[in-house]
């Protein structure tokens, strides 16, 4: 992510969280968060990283104290964020975050959560730009030069108002942040139906255990 700002990777309390994952493309040469900067500290507590060991794999979004939100591609074998009541128009001001790569060849993968302010592109021009690929699950934001989000953003929240909109899907093929060429996200607000099916059919998660201070 180019241009963004700042937050150490948190860590969660033990407990039981699960994934909904939402299929789209991969983004093959995802945007770097390019010209992004550093979040603000704890400015977004429904920011999750996801980690494959010790590398950093993917973005997430914490929906509901056990739900983290974020794309299949991400490999699906705190304080949530609200789901949309509608869909954003083209124009909206909103704010893309994560841990993927940087323009700074000195610490490509930050340490600090970034952040990179972004509007969403009218589907016109979006289809435009993406001939035959851009379906109505799909929302397009960005397309400034060197202003993106990139490898190891995937799944990271797209906030619009305080409100998920979008999921960091795929891109260009190209550099990550090139003038003209927006980012593709996955369209929140056409998925908030299943979503809330999925999370109701859920079984409760168990309860925490509690230790006992009497003899054993």
């Amino acid at each position: 992510m180019r241009q963004r700002q700042d937050q150490r990777r948190p860590t969660m309390e033990r407990g039981m969280l699960l994934l909904l994952c939402i299929v789209g493309p991969s983004k093959v040469s995802m945007l770097t968060m390019s010209d992004g900067f550093e979040c603000r500290p704890n400015s977004q507590p429904w920011q999750v990283a996801l980690f494959e060991g010790t590398t950093l794999h993917c973005g997430g979004v914490l929906i509901d104290r056990r739900w983290v939100l974020t794309a299949a591609h991400c490999n699906c074998s705190a304080q949530p964020l609200s789901l949309p009541g509608s869909c954003a128009a083209a124009g909206t001001k909103c704010l893309v975050s994560g841990w993927g790569i940087t323009n700074h060849p000195w610490s490509p993968f930050p340490d600090r959560l970034q952040c990179l302010n972004i509007s969403i592109v009218p589907d016109d021009v979006c289809r435009a730009v993406f001939p035959g690929k851009i379906t109505d699950n799909m929302v397009c934001a960005g397309g400034v030069a060197r202003k993106d989000a990139c490898q190891g953003d995937s799944g990271g929240p797209l906030v619009c108002g305080g409100v998920l909109q979008g999921l960091v899907s795929w891109g260009s093929v190209g550099p990550c942040g090139q003038e003209g060429i927006p980012g593709v996200y996955t369209k929140i607000c056409r998925y908030v139906d299943w979503i809330q099916m999925v999370m109701k059919s859920s079984p409760p998660a168990p309860s925490t255990p509690t230790l006992s201070s009497g003899p054993l």
